[in-house]
Protein backbone atom coordinates (compact mmCIF):
# COMPACT_ATOMS: atom_id res chain seq x y z
CA UNK A 1 0.00 0.00 0.00
CA UNK A 2 1.39 3.51 -0.71
CA UNK A 3 2.89 5.46 2.13
CA UNK A 4 0.53 8.37 1.53
CA UNK A 5 -2.28 6.14 2.69
CA UNK A 6 -0.58 5.57 6.00
CA UNK A 7 0.18 9.29 6.32
CA UNK A 8 -3.46 10.02 5.69
CA UNK A 9 -4.44 7.37 8.22
CA UNK A 10 -2.17 8.92 10.84
CA UNK A 11 -3.30 12.45 10.07
CA UNK A 12 -7.01 11.63 9.97
CA UNK A 13 -9.19 12.84 12.91
CA UNK A 14 -10.06 9.29 13.86
CA UNK A 15 -6.44 8.55 14.62
CA UNK A 16 -6.34 11.25 17.31
CA UNK A 17 -9.34 9.93 19.24
CA UNK A 18 -7.30 7.56 21.43
CA UNK A 19 -3.85 6.81 22.65
CA UNK A 20 -1.25 5.35 20.32
CA UNK A 21 1.03 2.86 22.05
CA UNK A 22 4.15 1.56 20.35
CA UNK A 23 5.65 -1.62 21.75
CA UNK A 24 9.43 -1.88 22.00
CA UNK A 25 11.62 -4.51 23.61
CA UNK A 26 10.73 -3.21 27.06
CA UNK A 27 7.11 -2.37 25.99
CA UNK A 28 7.60 1.16 27.24
CA UNK A 29 4.87 3.73 26.90
CA UNK A 30 6.29 6.80 25.21
CA UNK A 31 3.59 9.38 24.81
CA UNK A 32 -0.13 9.94 24.43
CA UNK A 33 -2.03 11.61 21.65
CA UNK A 34 -5.18 12.92 23.24
CA UNK A 35 -8.18 14.68 21.86
CA UNK A 36 -9.46 17.87 23.47
CA UNK A 37 -12.56 16.07 24.77
CA UNK A 38 -10.56 13.51 26.82
CA UNK A 39 -9.42 14.30 30.36
CA UNK A 40 -5.75 14.97 30.92
CA UNK A 41 -3.71 11.83 31.29
CA UNK A 42 -0.78 11.28 33.55
CA UNK A 43 2.39 9.76 32.19
CA UNK A 44 4.03 7.50 34.76
CA UNK A 45 7.77 7.33 34.58
CA UNK A 46 9.45 3.98 34.01
CA UNK A 47 13.10 3.06 33.85
CA UNK A 48 14.65 2.65 30.48
CA UNK A 49 17.82 1.02 29.27
CA UNK A 50 18.76 4.05 27.19
CA UNK A 51 21.89 5.88 28.40
CA UNK A 52 20.39 9.25 27.57
CA UNK A 53 17.43 8.92 29.98
CA UNK A 54 17.42 11.27 32.99
CA UNK A 55 15.78 9.99 36.17
CA UNK A 56 14.01 12.66 38.23
CA UNK A 57 12.70 11.74 41.69
CA UNK A 58 10.53 14.07 43.76
CA UNK A 59 9.64 13.34 47.36
CA UNK A 60 8.01 15.08 50.30
CA UNK A 61 11.22 16.82 51.25
CA UNK A 62 11.50 18.53 47.86
CA UNK A 63 7.87 19.67 47.63
CA UNK A 64 5.56 20.10 50.53
CA UNK A 65 2.36 18.58 49.31
CA UNK A 66 0.33 19.79 52.28
CA UNK A 67 1.49 23.40 52.13
CA UNK A 68 -0.46 25.85 50.15
CA UNK A 69 1.06 27.38 47.10
CA UNK A 70 0.93 30.93 48.28
CA UNK A 71 2.89 30.26 51.47
CA UNK A 72 5.62 27.95 49.98
CA UNK A 73 9.02 29.49 50.20
CA UNK A 74 10.92 29.95 46.95
CA UNK A 75 14.18 28.00 46.78
CA UNK A 76 17.10 29.06 44.75
CA UNK A 77 17.23 27.13 41.41
CA UNK A 78 20.35 26.59 39.36
CA UNK A 79 19.35 27.75 35.90
CA UNK A 80 22.17 25.96 34.15
CA UNK A 81 21.36 22.61 35.70
CA UNK A 82 17.66 23.13 35.01
CA UNK A 83 18.33 24.07 31.40
CA UNK A 84 20.62 21.11 31.01
CA UNK A 85 18.02 18.85 32.53
CA UNK A 86 15.35 20.26 30.19
CA UNK A 87 17.63 19.78 27.22
CA UNK A 88 18.37 16.26 28.26
CA UNK A 89 14.66 15.64 28.70
CA UNK A 90 13.90 17.18 25.33
CA UNK A 91 16.64 15.15 23.67
CA UNK A 92 15.41 11.99 25.34
CA UNK A 93 11.86 12.69 24.23
CA UNK A 94 13.00 13.45 20.68
CA UNK A 95 15.13 10.33 20.63
CA UNK A 96 12.22 8.25 21.79
CA UNK A 97 9.96 9.94 19.24
CA UNK A 98 12.50 9.24 16.51
CA UNK A 99 12.87 5.67 17.65
CA UNK A 100 9.14 5.21 17.80
CA UNK A 101 8.76 6.85 14.39
CA UNK A 102 11.47 4.62 12.97
CA UNK A 103 9.82 1.60 14.50
CA UNK A 104 6.45 2.74 13.24
CA UNK A 105 7.76 3.40 9.73
CA UNK A 106 9.59 0.08 9.79
CA UNK A 107 6.40 -1.71 10.70
CA UNK A 108 4.51 0.34 8.16
CA UNK A 109 7.10 -0.59 5.57
CA UNK A 110 6.79 -4.22 6.59
CA UNK A 111 3.02 -3.95 6.33
CA UNK A 112 3.32 -2.15 3.02
CA UNK A 113 5.74 -4.75 1.72
CA UNK A 114 3.47 -7.54 2.92
CA UNK A 115 0.44 -5.84 1.46
CA UNK A 116 2.24 -5.24 -1.81
CA UNK A 117 3.42 -8.83 -1.82
CA UNK A 118 -0.13 -9.93 -1.18
CA UNK A 119 -1.36 -7.66 -3.96
CA UNK A 120 1.41 -8.94 -6.22
CA UNK A 121 0.53 -12.53 -5.45
CA UNK A 122 -3.12 -11.73 -5.98
CA UNK A 123 -2.25 -10.00 -9.24
CA UNK A 124 -0.12 -12.96 -10.29
CA UNK A 125 -2.97 -15.26 -9.38
CA UNK A 126 -5.37 -13.12 -11.40
CA UNK A 127 -2.93 -13.01 -14.30
CA UNK A 128 -2.49 -16.77 -14.09
CA UNK A 129 -6.25 -17.21 -13.95
CA UNK A 130 -6.71 -14.88 -16.90
CA UNK A 131 -3.95 -16.69 -18.77
CA UNK A 132 -5.55 -20.02 -17.97
CA UNK A 133 -8.90 -18.68 -19.12
CA UNK A 134 -7.29 -17.43 -22.32
CA UNK A 135 -5.57 -20.76 -22.83
CA UNK A 136 -8.84 -22.55 -22.20
CA UNK A 137 -10.57 -20.15 -24.57
CA UNK A 138 -7.91 -20.74 -27.23
CA UNK A 139 -8.15 -24.46 -26.60
CA UNK A 140 -11.93 -24.33 -26.95
CA UNK A 141 -11.56 -22.17 -30.05
CA UNK A 142 -9.13 -24.70 -31.51
CA UNK A 143 -11.50 -27.54 -30.66
CA UNK A 144 -14.44 -25.66 -32.16
CA UNK A 145 -12.35 -24.86 -35.23
CA UNK A 146 -11.34 -28.50 -35.59
CA UNK A 147 -14.93 -29.63 -35.16
CA UNK A 148 -16.12 -27.02 -37.63
CA UNK A 149 -13.45 -28.08 -40.12
CA UNK A 150 -14.38 -31.72 -39.58
CA UNK A 151 -18.06 -30.90 -40.05
CA UNK A 152 -17.27 -28.88 -43.15
CA UNK A 153 -15.13 -31.73 -44.45
CA UNK A 154 -17.93 -34.22 -43.83
CA UNK A 155 -20.44 -31.91 -45.51
CA UNK A 156 -18.14 -31.46 -48.50
CA UNK A 157 -17.59 -35.21 -48.68
CA UNK A 158 -21.32 -35.86 -48.51
CA UNK A 159 -21.96 -33.17 -51.10
CA UNK A 160 -19.28 -34.65 -53.32
CA UNK A 161 -20.82 -38.12 -52.94
CA UNK A 162 -24.28 -36.68 -53.61
CA UNK A 163 -23.02 -34.79 -56.65
CA UNK A 164 -21.23 -37.91 -57.84
CA UNK A 165 -24.41 -39.93 -57.35
CA UNK A 166 -26.42 -37.29 -59.18
CA UNK A 167 -23.87 -37.26 -61.98
CA UNK A 168 -24.04 -41.06 -62.18
CA UNK A 169 -27.83 -40.96 -62.16
CA UNK A 170 -27.82 -38.23 -64.80
CA UNK A 171 -25.37 -40.25 -66.87
CA UNK A 172 -27.51 -43.36 -66.52
CA UNK A 173 -30.60 -41.35 -67.46
CA UNK A 174 -28.80 -39.98 -70.48
CA UNK A 175 -27.67 -43.47 -71.44
CA UNK A 176 -31.22 -44.73 -70.92
CA UNK A 177 -32.57 -41.88 -73.03
CA UNK A 178 -30.01 -42.71 -75.69
CA UNK A 179 -31.06 -46.36 -75.55
CA UNK A 180 -34.70 -45.29 -75.74
CA UNK A 181 -33.88 -43.13 -78.74
CA UNK A 182 -32.03 -46.03 -80.33
CA UNK A 183 -34.94 -48.34 -79.58
CA UNK A 184 -37.36 -45.76 -80.96
CA UNK A 185 -35.21 -45.45 -84.08
CA UNK A 186 -35.02 -49.22 -84.40
CA UNK A 187 -38.76 -49.41 -83.79
CA UNK A 188 -39.33 -46.90 -86.56
CA UNK A 189 -37.02 -48.92 -88.78
CA UNK A 190 -38.88 -52.10 -87.81
CA UNK A 191 -42.18 -50.37 -88.51
CA UNK A 192 -40.90 -49.27 -91.87
CA UNK A 193 -39.58 -52.78 -92.49
CA UNK A 194 -42.92 -54.23 -91.43
CA UNK A 195 -44.76 -51.82 -93.70
CA UNK A 196 -42.37 -52.61 -96.50
CA UNK A 197 -42.67 -56.33 -95.77
CA UNK A 198 -46.45 -56.05 -95.69
CA UNK A 199 -46.36 -54.18 -98.94
CA UNK A 200 -43.95 -56.70 -100.39
CA UNK A 201 -46.02 -59.63 -99.12
CA UNK A 202 -49.18 -58.01 -100.44
CA UNK A 203 -47.45 -57.53 -103.75
CA UNK A 204 -46.19 -61.10 -103.65
CA UNK A 205 -49.67 -62.34 -102.77
CA UNK A 206 -51.11 -60.40 -105.65
CA UNK A 207 -48.42 -61.78 -107.90
CA UNK A 208 -49.00 -65.25 -106.49
CA UNK A 209 -52.72 -64.98 -107.09
CA UNK A 210 -52.09 -63.67 -110.57
CA UNK A 211 -49.54 -66.40 -111.14
CA UNK A 212 -51.90 -69.02 -109.78
CA UNK A 213 -54.58 -67.82 -112.08
CA UNK A 214 -52.13 -67.88 -114.94
CA UNK A 215 -50.93 -71.34 -113.90
CA UNK A 216 -54.51 -72.50 -113.69
CA UNK A 217 -55.17 -71.16 -117.15
CA UNK A 218 -51.93 -72.69 -118.45
CA UNK A 219 -52.70 -75.99 -116.76
CA UNK A 220 -56.17 -75.99 -118.20
CA UNK A 221 -54.73 -75.16 -121.60
CA UNK A 222 -52.10 -77.87 -121.28
CA UNK A 223 -54.70 -80.34 -120.18
CA UNK A 224 -56.83 -79.44 -123.17
CA UNK A 225 -53.83 -79.82 -125.45
CA UNK A 226 -53.05 -83.16 -123.84
CA UNK A 227 -56.58 -84.37 -124.38
CA UNK A 228 -56.49 -83.17 -127.98
CA UNK A 229 -53.16 -84.91 -128.43
CA UNK A 230 -54.49 -88.13 -127.03
CA UNK A 231 -57.63 -87.86 -129.12
CA UNK A 232 -55.55 -87.25 -132.20
CA UNK A 233 -53.53 -90.33 -131.45
CA UNK A 234 -56.69 -92.43 -130.97
CA UNK A 235 -58.24 -91.09 -134.12
CA UNK A 236 -55.07 -91.89 -136.03
CA UNK A 237 -55.17 -95.50 -134.83
CA UNK A 238 -58.85 -95.73 -135.72
CA UNK A 239 -58.17 -94.33 -139.17
CA UNK A 240 -55.63 -97.04 -139.78
CA UNK A 241 -58.18 -99.68 -138.87
CA UNK A 242 -60.84 -98.22 -141.07
CA UNK A 243 -58.44 -97.86 -143.97
CA UNK A 244 -57.78 -101.58 -143.77
CA UNK A 245 -61.52 -102.20 -144.02
CA UNK A 246 -61.93 -99.92 -146.97
CA UNK A 247 -63.11 -96.43 -147.56
CA UNK A 248 -66.03 -95.30 -145.54
CA UNK A 249 -67.94 -92.07 -145.47
CA UNK A 250 -66.50 -89.44 -143.18
CA UNK A 251 -68.37 -89.54 -139.93
CA UNK A 252 -69.71 -86.46 -138.34
CA UNK A 253 -67.51 -85.99 -135.26
CA UNK A 254 -69.00 -83.99 -132.36
CA UNK A 255 -67.17 -83.50 -129.07
CA UNK A 256 -69.62 -83.43 -126.25
CA UNK A 257 -67.47 -82.89 -123.15
CA UNK A 258 -64.07 -83.51 -121.55
CA UNK A 259 -63.48 -84.27 -117.90
CA UNK A 260 -60.84 -85.51 -115.46
CA UNK A 261 -62.06 -88.01 -112.93
CA UNK A 262 -59.82 -89.82 -110.45
CA UNK A 263 -56.73 -89.63 -112.66
CA UNK A 264 -58.50 -91.03 -115.76
CA UNK A 265 -59.19 -88.71 -118.65
CA UNK A 266 -62.40 -89.58 -120.44
CA UNK A 267 -63.27 -87.99 -123.78
CA UNK A 268 -66.64 -88.64 -125.37
CA UNK A 269 -66.90 -88.31 -129.15
CA UNK A 270 -69.82 -88.84 -131.42
CA UNK A 271 -69.08 -90.39 -134.85
CA UNK A 272 -72.18 -90.10 -136.83
CA UNK A 273 -74.81 -91.90 -134.86
CA UNK A 274 -72.26 -93.83 -132.71
CA UNK A 275 -71.13 -92.40 -129.37
CA UNK A 276 -67.61 -93.55 -128.38
CA UNK A 277 -65.72 -93.03 -125.18
CA UNK A 278 -61.90 -93.00 -125.25
CA UNK A 279 -59.89 -93.67 -122.02
CA UNK A 280 -56.27 -92.50 -121.64
CA UNK A 281 -53.59 -94.82 -120.33
CA UNK A 282 -51.48 -94.12 -117.23
CA UNK A 283 -48.30 -93.82 -119.26
CA UNK A 284 -49.80 -91.07 -121.36
CA UNK A 285 -50.94 -89.24 -118.22
CA UNK A 286 -47.49 -89.55 -116.57
CA UNK A 287 -45.74 -88.28 -119.65
CA UNK A 288 -48.09 -85.35 -119.88
CA UNK A 289 -47.64 -84.61 -116.16
CA UNK A 290 -43.86 -84.66 -116.52
CA UNK A 291 -44.01 -82.24 -119.37
CA UNK A 292 -46.37 -79.99 -117.47
CA UNK A 293 -44.21 -80.11 -114.29
CA UNK A 294 -41.02 -79.37 -116.19
CA UNK A 295 -42.65 -76.45 -117.90
CA UNK A 296 -44.08 -75.16 -114.59
CA UNK A 297 -40.72 -75.54 -112.81
CA UNK A 298 -38.98 -73.68 -115.60
CA UNK A 299 -41.53 -70.91 -115.40
CA UNK A 300 -41.24 -70.83 -111.58
CA UNK A 301 -37.47 -70.42 -111.81
CA UNK A 302 -37.87 -67.59 -114.23
CA UNK A 303 -40.43 -65.92 -111.98
CA UNK A 304 -38.17 -66.39 -108.92
CA UNK A 305 -35.31 -64.70 -110.74
CA UNK A 306 -37.59 -61.84 -111.67
CA UNK A 307 -38.80 -61.54 -108.04
CA UNK A 308 -35.24 -61.47 -106.71
CA UNK A 309 -34.21 -58.83 -109.15
CA UNK A 310 -37.28 -56.71 -108.30
CA UNK A 311 -36.74 -57.20 -104.51
CA UNK A 312 -33.08 -56.14 -104.73
CA UNK A 313 -33.94 -53.08 -106.75
CA UNK A 314 -36.73 -52.20 -104.24
CA UNK A 315 -34.39 -52.50 -101.22
CA UNK A 316 -31.75 -50.41 -102.96
CA UNK A 317 -34.34 -47.74 -103.63
CA UNK A 318 -35.53 -47.95 -99.96
CA UNK A 319 -32.10 -47.55 -98.32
Amino acid sequence: MPRSYFGWAMSSPGARLGPVIFGVAQEEQLYFVQSPESPPATSPHQESSSSTDVSMHFDSEDISLNARADIQPSLPVDSTAFTSALDDLRMSILQRINDSNSDMFSKLNILEIGFRETLRQHEESLKQSIQNVRQDSRYLDDIQTLRLNEFRKNVLTQNASVFTGLADVRKEVQELNAKVDIMATKLEIVKKDVEATKEYISHQLLEFQTQEQANHIVLTDHLGQLVDYINRGGNAKKGEGESSRGPQPPPAVQIRDSSISGGNVVRTTELGNVVRTTELTQADIDAANRQILERMMREDREREKEKRSRSGSYKRRRY
